[in-house]
This record gives C-alpha cells, sequence and structure tokens, in this order.
C-alpha cells in the first residue's frame, strides 16, 4: 500500500481492476478491490435494475471499507424475453446455478420464445478478449512472421503523427520512389506480402533452404561436386579498354543474337563512351 488515496472498485476480479487502471491512469489516486481491503462479505442484490443493485453495492462496500467505493452491475437483456433475465442473469437458473445451467435456460427460453439459432451456429464457444494498450506487443509478435525483403528498416523514411514515409523501387521505372500513407494502411500494405500458411517461398524450399545443409552436401556428394572449388576454372575476364581514351569499359547491357541473325565477323565490343568511367554495349 502507498500514502495516496484509495479508490476501492468493488470486485474481486484483478482482470477488472487491471482494466481500469489503465483506463483511467489515476496519478493522485490508487485502485484497490475488495480482496486488498481483506473484505469478503457479499451484499444481497434485491434492486431491480442495474443501477440500484450498483447503488446497493457501492453503498455496502464505503460502509463496511471507509473509502470511497466505485460499484457496476450488468446482465443479459433479451426483448424477446421482456428484458429477461435483466438483473437475475446469474441467478437466472438458480441461487447455486453454473454458468452452464443459466446457459440452457436461457437458450431452452428462447427456443420457447419461437427463436430458433442458426444452422451454422457452433456448438463451443472459446472468447478471449485482451487489451492490446498501444498495439506495441501486437506489431512485435506479428515482426516475428514477416519475411524479410518485404521492406528493409532503412527505407522507411519517417513514422509521425500517425502518417508512414517510405521509399521503394517502381517495377516499371526501376526508380526509386517515396510514399506516404497511414499506418493502418501500410500495415495492411506489408501484410498483404504474408505468405498463406502452407505456403513457402520458392527460394527457401527444399535443398536451398539455408537450413538444409546435409542435403546440400548429400547433393554436391551426388553430382560429385567439391565445395568452394566448383568455379577455380572460370578464369577473370580481362579488363576492356575503351580504343579512344584507354579507360577500362564495362558491360551495361547483354542481347542474344537472333537464330536467324547472320554471324557478324567485326568486333562484338561497340564503345558507347569514352569518359573515364568507359561503357560499351555488348551485342
Amino acid at each position: 500500500m502507498t500514502d495516496q488515496p484509495r479508490l476501492l472498485v468493488a470486485t474481486r476480479s484483478h482482470h477488472k481492476l487491471a482494466e481500469l487502471r489503465d483506463l483511467l491512469h489515476l496519478r493522485r489516486a490508487e485502485l484497490v478491490d475488495l480482496d486488498d481491503e481483506g473484505i469478503h462479505d457479499e451484499v444481497e442484490e434485491t434492486g431491480r435494475t442495474f443501477s440500484a443493485n450498483a447503488a446497493l453495492k457501492a453503498r455496502f462496500y464505503a460502509r463496511r471499507s471507509g473509502l470511497p467505493t466505485l460499484a457496476d452491475d450488468s446482465g443479459l437483456e433479451v426483448d424477446a424475453l421482456g428484458g429477461g433475465p435483466g438483473v437475475r442473469t446469474r441467478r437466472y437458473a438458480g441461487e447455486q446455478a453454473t454458468d452452464g445451467q443459466n446457459n440452457a435456460k436461457l437458450l431452452a427460453a428462447l427456443t420457447d420464445a419461437g427463436l430458433s439459432l442458426p444452422a451454422r451456429y457452433p456448438r463451443d464457444w472459446v472468447v478471449d478478449c485482451k487489451s492490446v494498450g498501444t498495439g506495441e506487443a501486437a506489431l512485435v509478435y506479428l515482426g516475428r512472421y514477416l519475411y524479410r525483403g518485404v521492406i528493409r528498416e532503412k527505407d522507411i523514411v519517417a513514422c509521425a503523427e500517425g502518417q508512414v514515409t517510405f521509399c521503394y523501387r517502381d517495377a516499371k521505372t526501376g526508380k526509386m520512389m517515396r510514399r506516404t500513407m497511414p499506418g493502418c494502411a501500410f500495415l495492411w500494405l506489408v501484410l498483404q506480402h504474408v505468405l498463406p500458411k502452407g505456403f513457402r517461398r520458392a527460394r527457401n524450399f527444399g535443398f536451398l533452404h539455408p537450413n538444409c545443409k546435409r542435403l546440400i552436401a548429400l547433393v554436391q556428394v551426388l553430382l560429385k561436386v567439391v565445395p568452394g572449388s566448383a568455379a577455380t576454372w572460370i578464369k577473370p575476364r580481362a579488363p576492356m579498354r575503351c580504343p579512344c581514351c584507354g579507360a577500362v569499359m564495362v558491360i551495361v547491357k547483354t542481347r542474344i543474337r537472333p537464330p536467324d541473325a547472320p554471324l557478324r565477323t567485326g568486333p562484338w565490343l561497340v564503345p558507347i563512351a569514352s569518359e573515364a568511367a568507359g561503357a560499351a554495349l555488348f551485342m
């Protein structure tokens, strides 16, 4: 306990208490629950409305603890059942009824009222709702399942005020472009590049996968390839120099000769620049 003023929340649910702490962000007071104050009494909820029961609990626990008290009450209200179960939701099938018994009575009441459940109504329900806060933990979780190569971190130029600015290479022009869009739209764009479950990128399949070193070694044995020496027979190409200035030329484009084209007897290297860097078109 601290020296700050305390506000009692009339609940024994630590999860509800944590949610209220995140929601209210009280700096000058501390939220505590019934277990923190050692209160084990239960209130008889005799109110006819949710607000009346909430007021009963707030007054009762305020007198027991001497602290200002926050209380709530909730339940199910079905129009076809005249607003029932209402304040008796927890005791719908009896004072000691379980959740399963209450649910069974509710379903039977809906059937008696002429309401049928859809044919695709699931028999088993699993509900798990959690607050993600800022969403940072969710992004870290999703990040483990993103493939490298979707976008490099250095290509994300800015991220401020809910907008993300990033660079990308245009597939048609080959030029680097810059784009700004809302953060949610950016995440959706990234997630579209994540492969569905059961699929794998071709370059990572089979013996090409980086974790298949033993399989790669087997392939090398079957092909009689000695790792590290397979390309030793390839001799480095001699530098090509421009006949005008003598600068080293660089191949910037290659073209396969059409099958019906006549064989050329002239030089294959055509200088297209005579500056210091040099360039050549290999035809």
